[in-house]
């Protein structure tokens, strides 16, 4: 909090405060700034090794905060496509979860940002989008975590995947009602 009252996002609503504490404990940020992935939650991790050597993450304010671990974690766009981010340091005092821009530039990922939208695309496929939020990019991922398998599976096309699977994965956790319907629909097309 700033000396004047405001929280993080500038705001001196205690609610918009309150509201961007909760959404940090599982939202995903993508920060200019950041040289690596840094998380928060070691429930993220798919894969995990503790550190204990006293490394530390430098922060913009210059503030430090101990690594305590490295591994990697499978974001889901609301798209249905995955992104695994290797690598990624565990820092428990840090106050958002975040996406380095540079690395995945690094890795070949185009993000382009307009209109307060952002876009992440590789080799010309869409990938997923996020919107500007506080004054960062929040990426537009699915809460809580889906199982591995149907996230792998849904780039796929195979036909023996469970297509009701697929298109959980990739809209969520909207009504049943809903989904059958729009399977009944999407099946019929074929």
């Amino acid at each position: 909090m700033n000396k004047d009252g405001a929280g993080p996002s500038g705001s001196k609503d205690p609610e918009k405060q309150q509201g961007q504490n909760s959404d940090d404990n599982v939202a995903w940020w993508v920060d200019s700034g950041a040289t690596n992935y840094v998380c928060k939650n070691q429930y993220w991790f798919k894969d995990f090794q503790p550190i204990n050597d006293g490394s530390v993450v430098k922060m913009g304010n210059v503030a430090t905060e101990p690594i305590k671990g490295i591994g990697s974690v499978l974001l889901t766009f609301t798209s249905g496509k995955c992104l695994c981010l290797n690598n990624v340091l565990y820092v428990p005092g840090i106050r958002k979860n975040l996406v380095s821009e540079i690395v995945l530039n690094n890795y070949g990922y185009k993000q382009v940002l307009e209109s307060d939208k952002y876009i992440l695309s590789r080799h010309g496929s869409f990938m997923g989008f996020g919107y500007v939020c506080n004054g960062m990019i929040r990426l537009n991922i699915n809460y809580p975590f889906i199982d591995n398998s149907i996230c792998m599976a849904s780039t796929s096309t195979s036909n023996n995947f469970n297509k009701y699977e697929l298109w959980h994965a990739r809209l969520g956790h909207s009504l049943q009602k809903i989904k059958r319907h729009f399977l009944y629909e999407f099946n019929s097309c074929f």
